[in-house]
């Protein structure tokens, strides 16, 4: 299912006492996050989005999503799971004159044999293995790219190296 939600914030609503808005979706995983904002706002308006106080979108705290005539949209595997089934956007305006609005888009799976279906679980012992075949291989791809670079420039590689 997809959720859209479109916030209107008024104008002279500052950052640091944003206007919150109170948006209500199910339980499940939210796998598809846009933020849209219409021409106007000149980069003016900002949003976060928050879970149970803390701030999940964008994910480095304390920043906003700013715009204008721009959208954000990203995939994502974020649990939604709290309790009271509700999201918290905030919303600012610095704009002087004008309201803007912001468009919210969720896309988020309820039925958890298909996020399970997703969402593999995967033993730490496997994933220890592959990193470090990972790690083996790229040691590998280095020596030789070392290799033909000493070739290439005709000199030789160092004792201990």
């Amino acid at each position: 299912m997809v959720y859209s939600f479109n916030i209107s914030t008024p104008a002279n609503t500052l950052s640091s006492d944003p206007k919150i808005s109170i948006v209500t979706l199910q339980s499940g995983l939210i796998y598809r996050m846009e933020t849209y904002f219409p021409p106007g706002p000149s980069g003016l308006v900002g949003v976060a989005v928050f879970d149970a106080n803390v701030q999940i979108y964008p994910s480095n705290r304390e920043n906003w999503f700013i715009g204008d005539d721009v959208l954000y949209g990203f995939n994502d595997r974020y649990m939604f799971t709290t309790s009271t089934e509700v999201l918290m956007i905030k919303t600012y305006n610095e704009d002087t004159y004008f309201d803007h609005d912001v468009i919210i888009n969720i896309g988020l799976l309820v039925d958890q044999a298909y996020i399970d279906s997703i969402i593999v679980s995967t033993p730490l012992d496997t994933l220890t293995a592959a990193i470090g075949d990972l790690i083996g291989q790229l040691k590998a791809q280095t020596a030789t790219q070392t290799t033909k670079s000493q070739k290439i420039l005709g000199t030789t590689p160092v004792v201990g190296s």
